[in-house]
């Protein structure tokens, strides 16, 4: 006599055999079960392209299908193109990327980068440089909008829209004060001098105090508003800077400056986003950045000015001469202009202001930029100096004899010596959680940060649900919730549960599930729970080999209700040979023959694309919902 079987319970390796659960399957390949208590074949599938070089990963966006390999992203579905540019992935990591604002956001070893199209124009870096240093002269006309014995200060910015109207404003300058004690009322001219990122059709913001009187600089004073705007011009960009003669009145000074006192405040800059291994768009509002590096920076104040005549130092490769006048161009080493009034501070200020010009408009200089940072409450002297781009090695200060030495704080030493103090770092946070303002996907001000758990243990992936951001380190699960950032809160959610592979992480009906020490999980707002129980002897040999994270991956299908993990078949294989597919409705496991590196679901079409391991080829999935 044989029992009917009514059931479909899927792949079952955990069982007794003298005690199997009738409809359960020891193999189950190649089928689903996303019907209850009905098995059926699997779609097939068809070659959509072949590309140049095997494929790390596959993106969606924009109605396109994106592959990634070798430094190449190409974009299509059944005929590819490739982007302008080259694009390599974090050290160890995919490229992983979220779509907003209809631009897509996604990582490289070089920072953030910007898609916003699918034409094969290049990524754009995101966030928009700093102004370099402002200048400025009293106006030779006879009258002007600054009174005798008046003051005011200046800050630009630059401002860019790109191709979806997404508009981006960069950190502004350094403060500029300006006063008049001429015997007259003047006008000012300005000059800006523009970061070579710079195109044309980019606005130059021009933002100035109201005038107040006295010719000692007032220390209060930043409460700015735009008094002209200009778009830059090709030639703008050749000749590196704009002009502008400021004759505009107080009363005629248009919208406040977003870091004024009385907004947001200079904390709240727009510094771009740190160079990152994972990014997640949260409550459709907030871009947050995971596992970061900050740019190389290097903080360094001129003591004196009295012994640099003559002398030299080194920066970046670069050497820069101290004389008697400031040489930027026209052939030869670049020189800096030495202040000797005599009067110490001035001399000191000029001198170092001197020395941000020149790093900053030499041209053999290609890998830093200088800012000159001290107020009218600092010390004077003082100028941070970091790279242009981000992810680029340290860079070292040197100078030619210890006379020159002295002038500096902390000391560079003599070249070719090197020492710690004298060499740029950057802060490399394995357990920060970086956030872009609301709304905002650009713009990460420098404080704008969590810290998540400890900081030896590093955020493998980020992933968010309707109310919380998962974020999975290499202690364990935590959770993220909030509407703003005042009331953004890190809690732990498990720390018993360690991710064994974070390529195994995927969203799929507002759960996370993944790979991890006690199976596949699926991680909820609420808890973690195992759902990997029936088929536990097939994974289980697998958890202790270090190279699990290598041959294993993930990706979640809403429609089909599917959660796909690629992964090793035993402990003997050196690649993934076998996806298993679990339904989050009927609750059971099957197992496809052939294992999948990279997949995702088009939007527009709701079809699979995915890329085998060591393979070329991009495949989409047969979907006509007949026999056929």
């Amino acid at each position: 006599m044989q029992d009917q079987i009514t059931k479909a319970l899927g792949l079952v390796s955990q069982f007794s055999p003298l005690s199997t659960q009738p409809g359960s399957l020891s193999r189950g390949n190649d089928c689903v079960n996303q019907r209850e208590n009905v098995y059926e074949d699997r779609r097939g599938y068809k070659v959509d392209a072949t590309l140049a070089g095997n494929i790390k990963n596959v993106l969606s966006y924009s109605g396109k299908i994106l592959a990634h390999h070798g430094t190449t992203i190409s974009y299509g579905m059944g005929t590819y193109s490739d982007y302008s540019g080259t694009y390599t992935e974090p050290t160890g990591q995919r490229i992983r990327a979220a779509e907003a604002a209809s631009n897509l956001y996604f990582t490289t070893d070089k920072g953030v980068k910007v898609f916003t199209d699918v034409a094969g124009t290049a990524a754009r870096s995101a966030g928009v440089p700093r102004c370099l240093d402002p200048s400025y002269v009293l106006n030779a006309a006879g009258t002007g909008f600054l009174a005798n014995g008046y003051q005011c200060a200046y800050r630009c910015t630059i401002q860019k829209t790109d191709a979806n109207q997404n508009v981006i404003t960069g950190y502004p300058s350094q403060r500029l004060w300006v006063t008049n004690a001429s015997g007259t009322a003047k006008n000012v001219d300005l000059t800006v001098y523009l970061p070579s990122e710079v195109i044309a059709g980019d606005i130059v913001q021009f933002y100035r105090t109201a005038q107040v009187s006295g010719t000692s600089d007032d220390t209060s004073a930043d409460e700015m508003a735009l008094i002209y705007q200009y778009a830059a011009t090709s030639t703008d960009i050749t000749n590196g800077y704009v002009t502008f003669t400021d004759s505009i009145t107080d009363a005629l000074r248009g919208a406040t400056l977003y870091t004024s006192p009385s907004q947001e405040g200079i904390a709240q800059a727009n510094e771009r986003p740190p160079l990152c291994t994972d990014i997640a768009l949260f409550r459709s509002s907030f871009m947050f950045y995971a596992n970061t590096k900050t740019k190389q920076r290097l903080y360094v104040t001129m003591v004196s000015a009295s012994s640099l005549s003559g002398k030299t130092i080194t920066l970046g490769g670069v050497t820069y001469n101290f004389g008697a006048s400031e040489i930027i161009s026209g052939g030869g080493s670049p020189q800096v202009l030495v202040s000797a009034t005599g009067v110490v501070a001035f001399d000191i200020d000029a001198t170092a202001r001197s020395l941000v010009r020149v790093i900053n408009r030499y041209a053999g200089n290609t890998t830093v930029y200088a800012y000159y940072q001290s107020g009218p409450s600092d010390l004077p002297g003082q100028i941070v100096i970091e790279e242009k781009g981000i992810g680029a090695s340290a860079f070292t200060l040197q100078a030619s004899d210890t006379a020159i030495s002295a002038m500096f704080y902390p000391a560079p030493p003599v070249s070719p010596a090197t020492n710690t103090l004298s060499t740029s770092s950057n802060s490399i946070q394995k357990n920060a959680l970086y956030y872009a303002k609301f709304q905002q996907n650009e713009h990460v001000p420098l404080a704008n940060y969590l810290l998540v758990g400890p900081s030896n243990k590093e955020i493998l992936r980020i992933a968010p649900l309707r109310e919380s951001l998962i974020i999975i380190k290499e202690e364990g699960v935590y959770r993220l919730t909030g509407e703003t950032p005042q009331s953004f809160t890190v809690t732990p959610l498990d720390l018993t549960v360690i991710c064994k592979a974070p390529e195994s992480v995927a969203v799929l009906s507002n759960q996370v599930l993944m790979l991890s020490n006690q199976g596949v999980v699926s991680i909820t707002e609420t808890g973690v729970q195992t759902i990997s129980h029936e088929i536990e002897p097939m994974l289980k040999p697998l958890l202790t080999l270090s190279t699990l994270k290598d041959y294993t991956s993930a990706f979640g299908y809403e429609s089909d209700r599917h959660y796909f993990l690629s992964t090793l078949t035993n402990t003997a294989e050196s690649a993934a040979s076998q996806t298993l597919v679990y339904n989050i409705f009927t609750r059971t496991w099957v197992r496809w023959s052939f294992a999948i590196k990279a997949g995702v679901i088009d939007p527009s079409t709701d079809k699979l694309y995915f890329a085998k391991y060591t393979d070329s080829k991009v495949y989409q999935e047969r979907k006509s919902f007949t026999d056929d």
